[in-house]
């Protein structure tokens, strides 16, 4: 109920309001400590650097301890992402399929001089970005796949005072500007990697996503994002899980339209989570 919702929202220090309108947010509140954060940013070295592993890292039976702590990370936020999302999420090794999205990660380490998608002063701008597509279904003009969102852990890195330290870029509000166009067509939802240049005219504008190591950012899946350079002296170190709602019905899983079409429809209760935060906060002032 939007009772308990709210009760780990100001937990998690999560913005319902944020997320509704513009398709992304911090988690205000550290679910790690210091000494937690060290230990997974070493551990997200060494799996990331140790072998022969790209950013990509997949749960299989025969992962070693440290991926395994990598995936373990997620389960802090389902306190939150059950509430959140209808039914809860689905959760790493819940089945045997090595490469369905919750079953990896993306170990995103950017180091300084990292180029990013763009010189920085072009990363405002959303021709830049993209929407994520599994690799096997990276043809453009083709049916979109989505997963429910994007959930990024900081755990390294300059990003809470600067734009140009490896940050996180997003388009405001495309997830319901995509949506408004989305309803519109004939068909399916259609993927592009151009994705902006094809269906805004103009093309929304892109802002630096501020988080510091221990928060955590939410980001709906059709919001426009790209990655800008890192010119700090520090490597930028996030893991993303890319999670889908367990309520996908039957045929649904790896592309759900109507959850295209429609931005809230896996999210029931965030509007009335959004409604009363915001009450909550004219009451006390």
């Amino acid at each position: 109920d939007v009772d308990t919702f709210a009760v780990e929202a100001e937990r998690f220090g999560f913005d319902a309001s944020s997320y509704l309108t513009h398709g992304f947010t911090v988690l205000q509140q550290s679910m790690l400590s210091d000494d937690e954060l060290a230990e997974a940013t070493a551990v997200a070295r060494r799996v990331r650097f140790g072998g022969s592993n790209g950013e990509f890292v997949f749960l299989r039976h025969q992962a070693n301890e440290d991926k395994r702590t990598l995936f373990a990370l997620l389960y802090r936020y389902l306190p939150l992402l059950n509430q959140m999302f209808g039914g809860g999420v689905r959760l790493p090794f819940s089945d045997k399929a090595p490469y369905s999205h919750h079953n990896q990660v993306q170990v995103a380490i950017k180091q300084p001089g990292f180029e990013g998608y763009d010189q920085l002063a072009n990363m405002y701008c959303s021709d830049v970005g993209h929407i994520d597509q599994p690799l096997q279904r990276q043809v453009p003009g083709r049916k979109a796949h989505n997963f429910s969102a994007s959930f990024g852990i900081v755990l390294n890195g300059a990003t809470s005072d600067r734009d140009d330290a490896g940050n996180l870029f997003v388009a405001p509000g495309t997830h319901m500007q995509f949506a408004d166009k989305f309803q519109r067509l004939d068909g399916d939802p259609l993927w592009y990697a151009k994705i902006a240049r094809h269906y805004f005219d103009p093309m929304p504008r892109m802002q630096a996503v501020r988080a510091r190591p221990g928060q955590a950012i939410l980001m709906h899946h059709q919001t426009i994002h790209g990655v800008a350079p890192n010119n700090s002296d520090q490597d930028r170190v996030h893991l993303y899980f890319r999670l889908t709602a367990c309520g996908r019905p039957a045929g649904r899983i790896n592309s759900y339209p109507e959850a295209m079409r429609d931005p809230t429809l896996e999210t029931p209760l965030l509007r009335s989570l959004a409604a009363k935060q915001q009450k909550d906060r004219n009451g006390s002032s």
